[in-house]
């Protein structure tokens, strides 16, 4: 008899140590906190209609953790012992889903498949930030871009036609050289620091401007944040551009004036990426807006001459190419 009650008074000390508080939901018992106050086991709460699930060791995640609206899981992880470890899923509202992978909270990966298992893009990272070979397919497997990362700096990109040849070249280091070809696979441009040269389709030079960067630094070599200076032809017309680089990569907003002075283009680039566009009238009432999100989808706003929006629409370049 004694046995019996002090097993009872142990499991009741038990229970009480590690359920101070608690919740039942869907006939779960879940959201449990001891006496000091930490987490235990299955968390489950609700945000702006999403349901999220946890679990929970000493107050540390421990396990997966995933986020649900009301059809579907929408994000999903693992933790341990309160670090992340394994991989990141993000199933996106568009075409895509998100997988990137942590070893002790440290990003390794990133990969972006198209909702059929395809393969989107690969991305390697080094203390959490790119490093190595980064490369974007088109939906049907093919490469459209290859990106060499040095520790955040782009050093070398290539980007390739639906036939597989070489479309663009461009290597930040030791000099900024950027090469533009032909789908016959002959040069149609090469810009460097200091000129554009455009090549007709037999391979003759038909222009050469002259550039003039504006060196920050004071070195003869673009290293660190610099503006380049050039003149656009357009028919008869002198369009003026100031283009914004870092380490070589287009970095920042980058202008461009009508003949008469006027904004005619701003875009916004974050180390090579375009993130967003703006073209303006003459009068200087915007024309067009373009946001470029991480899955290339260009979210467009379109405006009339007196500044009152006329159409917006959603358009993905690379998936619709094929």
């Amino acid at each position: 008899m004694k046995n019996i009650i002090l097993i009872t008074v142990f499991g009741l000390l038990i229970s009480n140590l590690f359920s101070q508080s608690y919740e039942i939901i869907d006939n779960d018992t879940v959201n449990r906190l001891d006496i000091n106050g930490l987490k235990h086991g299955k968390w489950i709460t609700f945000i702006d209609g999403l349901k999220k699930v946890e679990n929970y060791n000493n107050n540390r995640l421990n396990g997966k953790s995933q986020l649900f609206d009301d059809k579907k899981v929408l994000q999903e992880i693992t933790h341990k012992n309160g670090l992340r470890n394994g991989n990141y899923i993000e199933y996106t509202s568009s075409d895509t889903i998100n997988i990137l992978s942590y070893k002790n909270d440290s990003l390794i990966w990133e990969k972006t498949f198209w909702t059929d298992n395809k393969i989107h893009s690969m991305t390697h990272y080094v203390n959490d930030i790119p490093h190595g070979i980064q490369i974007l397919y088109n939906y049907n497997g093919s490469i459209n871009t290859e990106r060499i990362w040095n520790k955040g700096n782009i050093e070398q990109v290539k980007t390739y036609y639906d036939n597989g040849k070489l479309n663009n070249e461009f290597y930040s280091k030791p000099n900024t050289i950027d090469i533009y070809y032909y789908k016959t696979g002959k040069i149609k441009q090469k810009k460097t620091d200091f000129e554009i040269i455009d090549y007709n389709k037999k391979g003759k030079i038909t222009n050469v401007e002259k550039l003039k960067p504006d060196i920050l630094n004071g070195n003869d070599t673009i290293k660190g944040f610099c503006n380049k200076e050039r003149i656009l032809k357009k028919g008869k017309k002198n369009y003026y551009i100031v283009q914004p680089f870092y380490n070589g990569v287009e970095h920042g907003t980058t202008k461009v004036f009508y003949p008469k002075g006027s904004i005619y283009f701003e875009g916004y680039s974050e180390y090579g990426r375009c993130k967003r566009m703006i073209y303006y009238y003459k009068s200087g009432v915007i024309k067009s807006i373009i946001e470029i999100d991480i899955n290339d989808t260009m979210h467009t706003k379109n405006y009339n001459k007196k500044g009152i929006l006329i159409k917006e629409y959603d358009f993905n370049y690379k998936k619709n190419m094929f």
